[in-house]
């Protein structure tokens, strides 16, 4: 590409490679792009080690409170509270808070989820050490009992809104009922054409596998 400058007859020619300059376009946008990728990757992963870190402190606050349970509204307030803005700072390496208190009830699902915490009511948990099952667990379910909680653990998949809410414990007590017919069941799942009923048979995975006697009577496959 050719440029003319005439000055009193005198004409300067100025030659532009078209070629060098889409490799120099080329190259600053590789490098904004890349730029961008950083600071967006930088910033999330901030973001999740600041999320991790309040999990944290929502235990920290749950463990400290009288008799180690607290009503979700309160643990709220105390969260967010500025009295513990240093907490915040400290545990999520920022003073974070929860956008809104929708995004705080996930967490504490999460919490839950892990077995960290349990629901004692729809609007108080407690947090949870170390079970341990004494004498007074006496109850003896039938075999109806046991299709029941079959038939509840199975519907849970389906139904969003049961689906946070004590999912986790009826898949413990399917388990212990009946690890053979709660593994089919989570097999069923886990193997479905729903993503979403996928996924949420594979976060049950990590917590049923401990207890399943399928990883030490199974023989394993040789290769």
């Amino acid at each position: 590409m050719i440029f003319g400058l005439s000055l009193g007859g005198l004409t300067i020619k100025k030659e532009i490679d078209v070629g060098t300059l889409l490799t120099l376009f080329t190259l600053v946008v590789g490098f904004v792009w890349w730029l961008y990728s950083t600071t967006r990757a930088w910033r999330e992963k901030g973001q999740e080690e600041a999320r991790s870190g309040a999990l944290r402190l929502l235990l920290k606050l749950l463990r400290d409170a009288p008799n180690q349970r607290i009503d979700l509204q309160d643990l709220f307030a105390q969260f967010q509270s500025g009295e513990n803005a240093k907490l915040r700072r400290l545990y999520c390496g920022r003073r974070w808070k929860f956008k809104s208190f929708q995004h705080f009830e996930g967490a504490i699902y999460r919490l839950h989820f892990e077995g960290k915490v349990h629901f004692l009511s729809a609007t108080k948990v407690t947090f949870v050490t170390e079970r341990s099952y004494d004498g007074w667990r006496q109850f003896i379910p039938t075999d109806g009992d046991t299709k029941a909680v079959m038939d509840v653990f199975s519907s849970m998949f389906r139904d969003a809104n049961d689906y946070a809410f004590g999912f986790a414990d009826i898949a413990e007590a399917a388990m212990r009922l009946d690890p053979v017919e709660c593994t089919r069941i989570v097999h069923e799942h886990l193997n479905g054409p729903d993503e979403k009923i996928k996924r949420r048979a594979a976060m049950l995975v990590g917590r049923l596998v401990r207890e399943s006697p399928a990883l030490t009577t199974a023989p394993k496959k040789s290769a």
